[in-house]
């Protein structure tokens, strides 16, 4: 891949990122029953998008896989569009799942997917985190509701600017094994997608006979792109072993030889010297703290320890740490 091409991907890839946070679905939940009533598509972009939707549904033995593109609607810019409610034929009693194909002002093309399901009561936690500020702030929540966002399970970016994407970009929320496996999937077998993407007027028979024209160098280029990595996570993997035997050298054991610094520890000096390491404790946050045979009470860190250990052996040399007992001296005039 060119650099040219490298960077064309990059700002789609940017742009595609960009959208699953400026356009979401949302549920809203009655606060007494803890039940859904509403769900909403909501736009804080500053332009409209054209959403057309393909839905399915599981509900114990029912099972749709949708029936294709059932409808399309505007979405406005920076607005929300009531989706779907519970009187709406009971929808909300099934899990249902979306796949929501959204065309851009720039001729861009997306897909998202996302499911809910009706039976799962509201959730504190995940409501305080993807708290429904939104519809709060503009009305549509009303004092005996509460909302939150749902997350996409995948978004693709199928078009760039009018251009079809030959593969499309694919997001998981930085999940890139996931975007991977699904770029591969694509190539292996494209017709499907592309069928659909013709039967439904997204792409045209001219389009999709280019892109398949284009399936051969498009393999290639992933399979070359795919060596550079191998390369590169191998390069990474020999850097982490490298660094693994530095840090086993670094780390601490029970029973080594340190020096400490002289102290003073509430009036009681304490001369510095050498101390056998009696316990460690390993911190989440990486910090390596030792404790030293005799003194139970003082902990040290040995992140700052450790950089000066031949300064410290160099300066007290056999020398034990020890407290200091001065040698008292009587007088035995009369």
């Amino acid at each position: 891949m060119s650099y040219s091409e490298a960077q064309i991907k990059y700002i789609d890839w940017l742009d595609l990122s960009w959208l699953t946070r400026r356009f979401f679905l949302a549920v809203v939940y009655d606060k007494k029953n803890h039940t859904p009533v509403k769900i909403y598509l909501i736009n804080t972009t500053n332009a409209s998008l054209s959403v057309s939707v393909d839905g399915g549904f599981f509900c114990d033995d029912l099972y749709s896989q949708g029936e294709g593109i059932t409808k399309t609607i505007e979405v406005l810019p920076d607005s929300p569009y009531l989706f779907d409610e519970f009187k709406d034929g009971g929808e909300l009693d099934f899990t249902n799942w979306w796949k929501l194909y959204i065309k851009g002002e720039n001729g861009s093309l997306y897909k998202f997917n996302s499911s809910f399901s009706g039976r799962i009561f509201w959730d504190e936690k995940e409501l305080e985190k993807n708290k429904l500020e939104f519809t709060e702030k503009n009305g549509l929540i009303s004092e005996n509701e509460a909302g939150y966002l749902l997350k996409w399970h995948l978004a693709e970016k199928i078009k760039s600017s009018g251009e079809l994407l030959m593969p499309p970009l694919f997001y998981f929320d930085g999940d890139e094994v996931r975007a991977e496996s699904s770029v591969k999937d694509f190539l292996e077998n494209p017709n499907v997608d592309l069928e659909y993407l013709k039967n439904y007027g997204f792409i045209t028979e001219e389009e999709m006979k280019n892109a398949l024209e284009k399936i051969p160098e498009a393999r290639e280029k992933k399979k070359v792109e795919m060596g550079h990595k191998l390369e590169r996570l191998k390069k990474l993997e020999t850097i982490k072993e490298k660094l693994n035997e530095k840090m086993e050298k670094f780390k601490p054991k029970i029973g080594d030889i340190i020096y400490l610094e002289t102290e003073n520890e509430m009036g009681d000096l304490i001369l510095g010297g050498k101390a056998k390491i009696s316990d460690i404790e390993y911190h989440p946050s990486g910090q390596v703290f030792v404790k030293v045979a005799g003194f139970p009470e003082l902990t040290y860190g040995w992140q700052h320890l450790k950089p000066k250990q031949e300064e410290l052996k160099n300066k007290f040399g056999e020398q034990w740490f020890h407290r200091y007992e001065p040698n008292i001296i009587k007088n035995d005039a009369t």
